[in-house]
């Protein structure tokens, strides 16, 4: 399961911070993990990884959290640190997949990000 709750987890990995060894996973150095919660709101948690020295530390993630995809979306588009991060093609991605969290929401369903 993948969560954003404190001891994050990754296709099954547990790691101490998140994604602490994502280049070694063959992850970019921006990433978005979009979860459902289970006070029923949508979460994205935006981070970017910058390497120093031979380790990697994550740098400025930001999360955002709300009851719908359109609410959330707006919120990262307020965010200039974030927007400037992202592509347009990322950017589509991401809002198609808040909407299926929402959808998964409505219908109580498991969400897994695509």
């Amino acid at each position: 399961m993948v969560t954003t709750e404190p001891g994050f987890f990754l296709m099954g990995n547990k790691y101490n911070y998140p994604l602490n060894s994502a280049n070694d996973l063959g992850m970019s150095s921006k990433y978005g993990l979009i979860t459902k919660r289970e006070d029923y709101t949508i979460s994205f948690l935006f981070y970017y990884i910058n390497k120093c020295s031979n380790n990697y530390r994550i740098s400025c993630p930001i999360l955002f959290t709300s009851y719908r995809a359109i609410t959330l979306s707006k919120l990262i588009e307020l965010h200039r640190a974030v927007m400037i991060q992202i592509s347009p093609e990322h950017a589509l991605y991401i809002g198609i997949e808040l909407m299926k969290a929402e959808l998964s929401l409505i219908i109580d369903h498991d969400y897994i990000q695509n």
